[in-house]
């Protein structure tokens, strides 16, 4: 599948000078590689190295504007077309990209595709796991005693899925990619 990037006109113009263009950038998910064009820069890594994706958004444009970006926070490499939203690929190993001696290796890129949760659903369809995110109704007080939490298929829910499932205040734009650890669990996509 090829993901085509989102171009403002001030991002295309800026763009332009580092020959990053429409047609010279993209994403492509294949079923077992990620490659990221972006001008002259090229990023490729395997499915299997894909360790999370996280939909993120409002970048400052003097950050993300023109080529590549370097974070000098953690190493991440942002391939940017608009101050809008995007989608961050957290990696297992890190990858060069930024610079063709590859002495410098990103634990993370982040694109700006038009369709980021097409982008978001490949990468995870790919990998071979969709997540679950449990939703816990707590059975009030005056229905459970003090030291019940209430009955599942599988007998008792532990104190550690209450604390798990207590209710996060999670925006809607991010409630699209959180998950919980013990609550995460992987399906057959078969």
């Amino acid at each position: 599948m090829i993901f085509g990037f989102d171009f403002t006109p001030l991002y295309r113009a800026f763009a332009a000078a580092w020959g990053i263009t429409p047609s010279r950038a993209r994403v492509e998910v294949s079923d077992d590689e990620v490659r990221v064009r972006f001008g002259p820069w090229l990023l490729r890594t395997t499915i299997s190295n894909v360790s999370d994706t996280e939909i993120t958004g409002q970048y400052s444009i003097p950050k993300t504007i023109g080529p590549p970006h370097l974070s000098l926070a953690d190493r991440g490499i942002t391939f940017a077309t608009n101050p809008h939203a995007g989608l961050c690929v957290r990696l297992r190993h890190a990858v060069p990209a930024i610079e063709p001696f590859e002495l410098i290796r990103h634990p993370a890129f982040t694109v700006t595709v038009a369709d980021i949760d097409g982008l978001h659903a490949a990468m995870e369809t790919r990998r071979g796991k969709r997540f679950l995110v449990l939703v816990f109704i707590s059975i009030g007080h005056e229905e459970a005693g003090a030291g019940d939490v209430g009955e599942s298929d599988s007998g008792p829910l532990s104190s550690d899925w209450v604390a798990a499932t207590t209710a996060a205040q999670v925006s809607p734009a991010r409630s699209r990619t959180w998950r919980m650890n013990k609550l995460s669990r992987p399906i057959s996509t078969k």
